[in-house]
């Protein structure tokens, strides 16, 4: 499912749990990041963001066997805000960390590495439980970068 305002500042999309869709969640965010006027550098950083948060979604209901579909919804006010909704608490609970190592802790082969990036490059990143005992991933983005970068 796919809702779009007019002027495409707002997007919601609700897509099956499996990686095919990512591409698509990744592409949806960034034309809504074009439109709004954000320079390739952001674009591609809202790109990644969304694709480790997807991802991470993905996993965690693939591993538990959830077939709930994951809802992405990307808004657009001179600041990008994400919200990434799945039907899984692996984030709170712990007991993923073999195969989310981003989401729980750890770096091994499966991963961990997303994390720690998105918390570089999101100028704001929360993880919430919902109270149906899924997770939701929010982060923004500024148009300029907020990093500061040493030569």
């Amino acid at each position: 499912m796919l809702a779009v305002n007019g002027d495409l500042t707002s997007v919601r999309l609700q897509f099956p749990s499996h990686p095919r869709h990512i591409s698509l969640a990744r592409m949806l965010a960034g034309a809504v990041a074009e439109q709004g006027g954000f320079g390739p550098e952001r674009v591609a950083d809202i790109r990644l963001l969304v694709s480790e948060a997807c991802t991470n979604a993905v996993r965690a209901q693939q591993a538990r066997g959830v077939v709930s579909p994951i809802t992405l919804v990307c808004r657009e006010d001179g600041v990008f805000h994400v919200e990434i909704v799945d039907a899984t608490g692996a984030f709170f609970d712990g007991s993923m960390t073999d195969v989310l190592p981003d989401v729980v802790g750890g770096q091994g082969e499966n991963g961990g590495f997303g994390l720690p990036l998105m918390h570089r490059i999101a100028d704001r990143l929360s993880f919430f439980e919902n109270a149906d005992g899924g997770t939701t991933v929010t982060f923004s983005v500024r148009k300029e970068s907020s990093s500061i970068q040493s030569s």
